[in-house]
């Protein structure tokens, strides 16, 4: 019924309904962790309201979402899709901080103007910072496999999750370090290791590459068509 509720609120545009109905919806079905990632995505990605020019509406906010995904996890804490999609959007979120640095750059060298200080617009070094220290993303994974400390297979989804952004090359050798020395007794750590070894020797990847640091065997092309949305959300 939720579900539901929540379609018609989408079609009818009422955003500010949606929210409420996910609110109810999560009172009553707090382990349905569907429920809180589609709550979060609402927050932070908003919905298509014209499938014709893909318009968005409503979303914006990853402090928000950030905040479902939280009590969600407190609730479920041993929920792995939870951890992954915490995961997932903070990376979609650097990449978004990512664009607006790269813009604000543009915009220095050609504007004759200086940018008011009110502007919302997260400044160069702060995001320079951020980027590069990918802190938010390897705090969650830390506490994830706290939470799930036992499965090899768990760790390699947020490789995947990785896979599905440009330059995180340091995010997956921190995961595969990890793997390495907690699962040194594990055939399957083993077979993953060198399999990514494998990967990495024939992509050209050297280690120590930071998170915007490009790769000598990705192009700008292929680096721009992996920036990719995650199907779950």
């Amino acid at each position: 019924w939720h579900l539901q509720h929540a379609e018609f609120a989408k079609d009818a545009k009422s955003f500010g309904m949606l929210g409420k109905i996910y609110s109810e919806a999560l009172q009553v079905h707090p382990r349905n962790t569907a429920l809180w990632i589609e709550a979060a995505a609402h927050e932070y990605f908003g919905y298509v309201v014209d499938e014709r020019n893909g318009g968005m509406s409503g979303g914006g906010s990853i402090k928000s979402a950030r905040v479902l995904l939280q009590r969600g996890l407190r609730v479920n804490p041993d929920a792995q899709d939870l951890w992954l999609q915490s995961f997932c959007i903070e990376l979609h979120y650097i990449q978004k901080l990512r664009g607006r640095r790269e813009l604000l750059q543009i915009g220095l060298k050609t504007a004759t103007n200086e940018i008011d200080d009110d502007s919302d617009v997260e400044s160069p070094s702060l995001g320079s910072t951020f980027y590069k220290d990918a802190k938010l993303p390897r705090i969650i994974y830390k506490n994830a496999i706290k939470s799930v400390p036992n499965s090899v297979e768990f760790r390699l989804k947020f490789i995947e999750q990785c896979n599905l952004f440009p330059e995180t090359e340091t995010i997956v050798n921190e995961i595969m370090e990890s793997i390495q020395s907690d699962f040194d007794e594990s055939e399957e750590a083993w077979i993953a290791r060198v399999k990514f070894i494998a990967e990495k020797e024939m992509s050209g990847i050297e280690n120590g590459g930071g998170f915007l640091k490009s790769s000598p065997g990705r192009s700008g092309a292929k680096r721009k068509h992996e920036m990719t949305t995650n199907n779950e959300y």
